[in-house]
């Protein structure tokens, strides 16, 4: 069964964003609802989420916030985690089509409607690109995380990208369109990255990876790298990473 969610338009969650923004993380899960009276769906496509399900999906997202300190503020550490095991939820219990999330309305509402008090606690600064939908929004984020990668079922450890990997390497290759949009980009890369990340004469892995991941995207004006066959695209990268012949190692 395909789930259509409530959507919240542009200018409804800006509005419900500027009724928010100045509460705390207390008046804010007060304030969370499962409706809203300027909801919509979509018109065809599948059958319109349960209540309770929004209801359910509220109280499992609520737990993992708390297993990671919520409603008090979060360690650095807890905060990498809660967005690993909440990506990792997402992708697993939101039975969303691409279509649906893809959709910055959906998330918009679920930000701001269902978990407006995750928001606030995850992003203390409630600043709107957080909760108005996009590649920052702070659930919708996290979903095309898990989406970009997944090394797969068959894989031995199908999620330790994402586990791994640091905030500022999902950064500099989620808020790239032209990097993010291609899945198999974004599992290479992030291979290569844990496999650099465990060496220890590398001391600056950021500076490492800035500078290889703004060599691929100066490759991205020459070549679209979406038609490229997947040895091919390893090599684009690698050369990019200037890692050797084998430096990288499949899942």
């Amino acid at each position: 069964m395909i789930n259509l969610y409530p959507r919240l338009s542009p200018q409804d969650a800006h509005t419900r964003w500027s009724e928010l923004r100045e509460l705390d993380i207390a008046d804010l899960k007060i304030r969370a609802k499962c409706t809203d009276p300027s909801e919509y769906y979509a018109a065809t496509g599948g059958n319109r989420v349960e209540r309770q399900k929004l209801e359910a999906l509220a109280n499992d997202i609520r737990a993992t916030a708390i297993a990671n300190g919520y409603p008090s503020k979060a360690k650095q550490k807890s905060i990498a985690n809660f967005d690993y095991e909440l990506a990792v939820w997402l992708h697993d219990n939101l039975d969303i089509i691409d279509g649906e999330a893809f959709r910055q309305e959906t998330w918009a509402f679920l930000s701001l409607c269902v978990v407006p008090d995750i928001v606030k606690w995850r992003f203390p600064e409630f600043h709107h690109s957080r909760c108005l939908g996009g590649r920052r929004d702070c659930l919708q984020r996290l979903w095309l995380r898990a989406r970009a990668f997944d090394l797969g079922e068959k894989a031995s450890d199908r999620w330790k990208v994402l586990r791994c990997m640091t905030e500022d390497a999902f950064v500099s290759i989620m808020e790239r369109p032209s990097l993010s949009g291609n899945t198999e980009i974004c599992k290479y890369i992030g291979i290569i990255w844990l496999n650099l990340s465990s060496n220890p004469d590398i001391t600056n892995m950021e500076k490492l990876n800035r500078d290889a991941i703004r060599r691929l995207r100066a490759k991205l004006t020459l070549v679209n790298l979406d038609y490229l066959d997947y040895g091919t695209l390893k090599k684009i990268i690698e050369d990019c990473f200037k890692l050797g012949k084998g430096s990288a190692e499949s899942a």
